[in-house]
């Protein structure tokens, strides 16, 4: 069972999922029906995790998880297929070589190839099937790594009338022991749907779910690539010994690249390059005329969403002012009485990523508020909730302040880490404040 609950989802100023809601069941057939454009992948694609949604929250039974602001991409991979319309096959194999790359159980390949009427094509190549063969391919491989949810996007969009009709009816099979979402504009597909949504706001409700199966659903084993690795190496033509060659020499450009960088400096160029490409940092002595300029000309900037002062770095900066007025080596440490591990994020929550990842409270919503990070607030109570509303000391550069505690973040992917990294912040640290 999926549950989706009042989430919005936003390209600029075109909003595509408007507050929408929907629980869907365990098993059956269901169809997002629309117009291109309506809503129907970018629905597949936030509960798929490829993409970011704005508001509310999704609860996946089968990874036991509620999900805010972004599904875990990896963690619904072990549960879901998802069948784009375009379905990419390798193509220097055979359809059943396409087809075992997914499966070690021949019998089950064979079972399925006769069920999908793909046996009398097992030994042609992807390039030469049909629209309705590759579909069915497509599938097969999905069923073959025996997920127990299945996306569909325009399954039927390249396929003739007699084809639409196998497939919704191959579709309509599956769903008996599977939760299969299709999205399509074909309104042949109403015939064989259990549920259809039509509409991408508001809330949607079942009134009967298909009955649920009580097969368990285990995960295949995969099988090992060697073989077919040395198949590609066997390949014929011209053009496939011209691409290896090439790949080969590719292969030692990059591993002679990578003996003139370390793996921390590439490590810390990519997050630089991948996460960083919304945001300046901007440094100049507090007061100065550079600093006037600069946050005149930011404030009267409309594409500019938030201005973010970075407490680490002025604190820094208030520190080596103090090392040259006591004639303290810069290399040396000395004593001080404030807080100087304090991150500073933005006010205006959808200038954050991170932003929905709130598991206890809210974002901010006022100056002099605080948001602790999981373990901070693992390591100030038992019952992390109950912090919501109490009072939190610190002493900065500048005074002592009395934080509100408001929210606490839930703990962290690795993804969310590079993230705050890339924005200057140690997710693991104590505390994030305003």
């Amino acid at each position: 069972m999926i549950a989706v609950s009042h989430i919005t989802k936003s390209y600029d100023a075109t909003v595509v999922l408007n507050d929408f809601s929907c629980t869907f069941p365990t098993t059956g057939f269901i169809l997002l029906l629309g117009e291109s454009g309506s809503g129907k992948t970018t629905l597949f694609n936030v509960l798929a995790g490829l993409t970011e949604f704005e508001s509310g929250s999704i609860s996946v039974e089968m990874t036991k998880k509620t999900y805010n602001a972004w599904v875990d991409a990896e963690e619904m991979k072990q549960v879901c297929g998802y069948i784009m319309q375009d379905s990419f096959f390798v193509d220097y194999l055979t359809v059943l070589d396409n087809a075992r790359l997914c499966s070690t159980d021949d019998a089950r390949i064979s079972d399925l190839f006769t069920q999908y009427a793909l046996a009398d094509c097992a030994k042609q190549y992807p390039g030469t099937l049909s629209g309705g063969e590759r579909q069915r391919l497509a599938i097969v491989r999905m069923l073959l790594k025996e997920k127990p949810i299945l996306f569909l996007d325009e399954p039927t969009a390249a396929l003739d009338s007699e084809n639409k009709i196998k497939l919704f009816e191959l579709i309509k099979k599956l769903s008996a022991e599977r939760l299969v979402i299709i999205s399509s504009h074909d309104e042949e597909a109403l015939r064989y749907a259990d549920e259809v949504i039509d509409s991408f706001s508001g809330e949607h409700s079942f009134v009967a779910q298909p009955n649920v199966s009580n097969t368990k659903i285990a995960a295949a084993p995969l099988r090992a690539l060697k073989p077919f690795f040395a198949q590609w190496l066997k390949s014929p033509g011209k053009e496939r010994g011209a691409a290896r060659r090439f790949s080969i020499t590719l292969i030692i450009a990059v591993l002679l690249l990578s003996l003139a960088d370390t793996a921390e400096h590439k490590e810390d160029s990519n997050m630089e390059y991948m996460l960083k490409l919304n945001q300046i940092v901007f440094v100049a002595p507090v007061g100065g005329t550079a600093e006037k300029e600069f946050l005149e000309a930011v404030y009267t900037d409309k594409k500019v969403t938030s201005l973010v002062l970075d407490y680490m770095m002025s604190a820094g900066y208030r520190d080596s002012l103090y090392r040259a007025a006591q004639g303290v080596d810069p290399d040396q440490g000395f004593d001080i009485d404030y807080e100087n591990q304090a991150y500073t994020i933005p006010y205006d929550k959808k200038s954050y990523r991170l932003s929905g990842l709130i598991e206890y409270g809210t974002y901010f919503s006022a100056p002099e508020q605080i948001i602790l990070s999981a373990n901070m607030a693992k390591s100030l109570s038992m019952f992390p909730a109950d912090l919501i509303g109490s009072t939190y000391e610190m002493k900065l550069y500048d005074a002592t302040y009395d934080f509100e505690i408001v929210g606490i973040f839930a703990t962290f992917t690795e993804l969310n880490r590079q993230y705050g990294a890339a924005s200057g912040i140690d997710t693991e640290v104590d505390c994030n404040v305003v």
